[in-house]
């Protein structure tokens, strides 16, 4: 009598390991999206939370934000900084939070006398996404799928 296992069982064993594999693999990359998704809504809360106490001082919002490729400009006016370096997005690669902000006629006067914003983001997932952002706010490209405007 031959005690071990046969060729078919052996195959059988490893195929089955292989699609649990393949499973936890694509479930554990599902997790990593949404899980990015989150920091970016969590991002774009802070850019928030900092331009309205801006505005609180300011009694408008910024005319330009975001505007350099590192992201490391703080959110300043005067002596007083609302956010030392707005946060970047989590995936190297992904397209970089957007912001636009207007006055009541459309887009804001050189006296930086802002009265509306839209912050945008591009999220992996399409849960959480929008289908479009209240006016005056445009999508800047077809890249971005989530914004947040003033409260």
């Amino acid at each position: 009598m031959n005690k071990g296992f046969t060729l078919i069982e052996l195959m059988i064993t490893i195929a089955i390991i292989g699609i649990v594999f393949g499973v936890v693999i694509t479930a554990s990359a599902a997790l990593q999206k949404s899980s990015r998704d989150s920091t970016r809504q969590a991002n774009l809360k802070t850019i928030q939370a900092a331009l309205e106490q801006y505005h609180a001082d300011a009694g408008g919002y910024p005319l330009n934000l975001l505007s350099t490729v590192s992201y490391t400009d703080p959110i300043t006016l005067k002596t007083t900084t609302y956010l030392n370096s707005a946060p970047a997005d989590p995936l190297p690669g992904n397209p970089p939070y957007s912001y636009q902000s207007f006055d009541s006629g459309g887009a804001c006067q050189v006296d930086g006398t802002c009265i509306k914003y839209c912050i945008y983001a591009a999220l992996e997932t399409s849960s959480g996404s929008v289908a479009n952002p209240p006016s005056p706010c445009t999508w800047p490209s077809n890249k971005y799928n989530y914004f947040v405007t003033q409260p």
